[in-house]
């Protein structure tokens, strides 16, 4: 599929809200990245044609997440290296463009600043960035894995939880500070380190994009295998 055949625009909003609550649970498993495009709009496709058909979506897919599991199973996993390549790219690009950032002179903290080759930055910022990484990854996943729930799968749960990680990087802060007396000040980063770090940014998307049309030719060939079979 290219994916421009079908758009999800035209699904009603019983089928509009399991199919996104699918596409969440699946991109919390470890598929690779074009294959997954790939089940997505396979999923569209069938969800539109069941739609036209006046079947009801639970009749099209049963349990939603046994239909997924069902999914998964048969699909391409990401490689252990590309599943590094992709977390890499992830942080060395946000680091690279808070480092940027820092260095023009715009970043978020005014106390940051460069001389005699080093960047300077708080620890207070380096806590936030974390907050902000943790956030939009290891919980995101999380919340993503329980798209089915009720409770748990909603999304003020995920902002509640995102809350309590922000309200708890502080009390870490805090405690390191005030009782074990840790300075929370400044961090010195040599600006050669960041451009080795832009170098290894780089290098990661360049890595990563052969790796996913790799895996995603493997399962084209798996399809097509199969499509002989039957």
């Amino acid at each position: 599929m290219t994916g421009n055949e079908y758009n999800d625009a035209n699904l009603n909003h019983a089928y509009m809200i399991v199919y996104q609550d699918m596409l969440r649970y699946l991109s919390s498993k470890d598929i690779s990245l074009l294959v997954a495009r790939d089940i997505r709009d396979d999923i569209l496709a069938m969800a539109l044609e069941s739609q036209m058909r006046g079947r009801k979506v639970e009749e099209v897919f049963g349990d939603y997440r046994k239909f997924c599991d069902a999914v998964c199973a048969n699909a391409v996993q990401e490689t252990r290296l590309e599943k590094l390549l992709r977390w890499w790219r992830m942080l060395s690009s946000l680091m690279v463009l808070w480092a940027l950032l820092d260095v023009i002179g715009i970043g978020i903290d005014e106390s940051e600043y460069v001389k005699n080759g080093m960047l300077f930055v708080s620890w207070k910022t380096i806590m936030f960035y974390i907050m902000i990484i943790l956030g939009s990854t290891v919980l995101l996943q999380w919340h993503n894995r329980h798209s089915f729930h009720r409770i748990l799968g909603a999304w003020y749960t995920y902002l509640i939880a995102y809350g309590v990680l922000a309200v708890g990087i502080k009390f870490v802060l805090y405690l390191l500070s005030s009782c074990f007396h840790f300075s929370t000040g400044m961090l010195s980063i040599p600006l050669w380190l960041l451009a080795l770090l832009a170098v290894s940014c780089i290098l990661s998307w360049i890595g990563y994009h052969f790796l996913l049309h790799k895996q995603f030719r493997l399962y084209q060939g798996i399809q097509k295998d199969t499509a002989r079979r039957t």
